[in-house]
């Protein structure tokens, strides 16, 4: 029996309070994928993929954020969500509604424009897939996913890796494939 959670707007009336759940799917291996349901990563350990090397153990944050903006004729939506110290991204504001199952959804809506997000990690694999559905409105619309690439042990701070010569890029078929081009180990796609 499937377990479905579901939150709208009332759980998360503030970046506090939507910081204060979070969601957490496992790959079977020891890698993740954890953020909150406001999509802010609450603690060091929070990622999009955090890949476990040598399973169970060395996991490495490889997928730590992706910042979205959303361009409607000219005006520009942040979708991100972070505290910060001296500033806070707040697309909280245009969540409507956020569900796990085997996956995790995120629905915003400006104005008459709804995106969904969808966050699902491969089963035995370090493999993290982000997928976004649109349905536009009246107006021209652009969607910007900036990834955030951690790269780090998944307890410190300190990048591990070294971009250029470490990590694989490719575009192919409406698909971004990053992996490392050492042995292959993890993957993320969008």
């Amino acid at each position: 029996m499937a377990i479905n959670y579901r939150f709208g707007r009332g759980s998360y009336r503030n970046l506090e309070e939507g910081a204060e759940r979070e969601w957490f799917i496992g790959n079977g291996l020891g890698g993740f994928s954890n953020i909150s349901i406001i999509g802010n990563l609450s603690h060091v350990q929070s990622g999009y993929l955090v890949a476990t090397l040598n399973p169970p153990v060395e996991r490495i944050n490889i997928l730590s954020n992706i910042f979205d903006k959303v361009t409607l004729g000219d005006t520009v939506y942040d979708l991100s969500c972070q505290s910060k110290v001296d500033d806070d991204y707040e697309g909280f504001k245009y969540l409507e509604s956020f569900e796990l199952d085997s996956c995790a959804i995120y629905t915003y809506r400006i104005l008459d424009t709804v995106i969904k997000k969808t966050i699902c990690i491969e089963y035995g694999k370090n493999t993290v897939i982000i997928k976004y559905e649109i349905k536009n409105g009246n107006q021209h619309m652009k969607l910007e996913a900036t990834p955030l690439f951690g790269m780090r042990d998944n307890n410190e701070t300190d990048i591990i890796v070294e971009y250029d010569k470490d990590i694989d890029y490719s575009f192919e078929d409406n698909v971004v494939k990053l992996s490392n081009n050492k042995d292959n180990r993890y993957h993320a796609l969008f």
